[in-house]
C-alpha cells in the first residue's frame, strides 16, 4: 500500500506573511517624490526639449522661470499649487548654447530644490 505524499505546498498563512513583508519593504525602499521633486524634474526636461528645438530649428528660444510659472518658447508650465521658484531668465542659441548660467531655487511645502544651468552646451542638473 503507498504511503500519501507529504504537502510540500505553503500554507495561506505562510503567503500572506511574505506578502506583507515584501510589501512593508517595498514602501520603504521605494523613493518618494513631492510635487517640487517632479517640478524640477518637469522644469529639466522643458528646458532640454527647449535646447533642442533651438538647436533643431536654428533659432534662439527664450526660458523664463518666474514665481509661479515658467515659459520655454511658446509652452508654459505653471507649477504645483504652494510652490515657487526665484526668477531667472535666459535663451539657448541656434547651437543650443545658454546665453548665460545660473540657478534657481524652487520652495515647496515640504521641500527646496535648487535647479543649475551651466553655461556652454546649458547642461541642467537639479540639487
Amino acid at each position: 500500500m503507498a504511503k500519501p505524499s507529504p504537502n510540500n505546498a505553503f500554507t495561506m498563512t505562510e503567503t500572506l506573511m511574505v506578502l506583507l513583508l515584501v510589501g512593508l519593504l517595498s514602501t520603504i525602499a521605494l523613493p518618494r517624490y513631492d510635487a517640487t521633486e517632479l517640478a524640477a524634474r518637469q522644469i529639466k526636461a522643458l528646458c532640454l526639449q527647449a535646447q533642442m528645438h533651438a538647436y533643431a530649428s536654428k533659432e534662439t528660444i527664450t526660458v523664463e522661470i518666474g514665481v509661479d510659472s515658467a515659459r520655454f518658447g511658446d509652452t508654459r508650465y505653471d507649477f504645483p499649487e504652494k510652490m515657487a521658484c526665484t526668477p531667472l531668465a535666459f535663451s539657448y542659441n541656434g547651437n543650443g548654447n545658454i546665453s548665460k548660467g545660473g540657478s534657481t531655487t524652487c520652495l515647496g511645502s515640504r521641500s527646496e530644490r535648487r535647479i543649475v544651468f551651466q553655461l556652454g552646451m546649458g547642461r541642467v542638473r537639479i540639487e
